[in-house]
């Protein structure tokens, strides 16, 4: 498939319980949300506001260790191509419109990603 010149592509990634213990969560100019491990997660600011980020939902990926927090789907939406389509690359905006067919399919709304403030002990 060919999407021009300099278009950028994105691959989409699944939260899974077990890897929400371990990362980081933090907020990345207020779209984004940190995957690095909790532990080694250098960015400023990142540990005070967290996403609530829901498990075994597909999240599109912004960059190194980071993803966008809004629009999400959960996994099972997209059935038997989903270990397929984890491995695909593509422009923000097709992953955008199959999000919202596979919405439309299992007749949901897009669910909205929420900043929560977590204190640091």
């Amino acid at each position: 498939m060919h999407w021009g010149v300099g278009a950028k592509t994105f691959y989409i990634f699944m939260l899974t319980p077990e890897s929400l213990d371990s990362m980081c969560l933090g907020v990345i100019r207020s779209t984004k949300f940190c995957m690095a491990a909790a532990s080694e997660c250098t960015i400023i600011g990142s540990h005070t506001k967290k996403v609530c980020v829901m498990a075994d939902h597909i999240y599109i990926n912004a960059g190194k260790n980071a993803e966008f927090s809004d629009p999400h789907v959960p996994s099972m939406y997209m059935g038997p191509s989903l270990e397929a389509r984890l491995g695909e690359l593509r422009p923000r905006e097709d992953w955008l419109q199959i999000f919202q067919v596979l919405l439309d399919e299992n007749d949901a709304t897009l669910p909205v990603t929420k900043d929560v403030v977590t204190p640091k002990k």
